[in-house]
């Protein structure tokens, strides 16, 4: 999944190529602007293909509903309010690390451009 990056209000948000306007509406909102979001999400990502619940519910997301199995991730949106179509999405997990590792990275190297350090 390759993206790139628009700056709007001081933040970033990942703009996905080669999909479709839900899907990359949902991928968008699901990846935080948060270094730490990324690498936490990481780490229960390995503790659950380490067998650890493997229906784990990711909750401390505001606009999607994670959910991660041994082999995927899901992605469902909360609100119900605007009419949008609801329907999950799936990403194969190694998918799902490497969109993550990337995200943090990425987000890495733009503060640190921002801080010209």
């Amino acid at each position: 999944m390759r993206f790139h990056l628009k700056e709007t209000d001081d933040r970033l948000i990942a703009i996905f190529h080669g999909e479709d306007s839900r899907r990359n509406e949902l991928l968008s909102q699901f990846l935080l602007p948060s270094t730490e979001f990324a690498v936490n999400l990481l780490y229960d990502i390995t503790r659950v293909e380490r067998g650890w619940d493997s229906t784990y519910s990711y909750s401390r997301h505001q606009v999607v509903y994670i959910r991660l199995f041994k082999d995927r991730m899901t992605l469902k949106p909360y609100d119900k309010a605007d009419g949008r179509d609801l329907t999950q999405i799936e990403i194969p997990l190694d998918s799902a690390k490497l969109l993550l590792f990337r995200w943090g990275l990425t987000l890495h190297r733009w503060e640190m451009k921002r801080k010209k350090l």
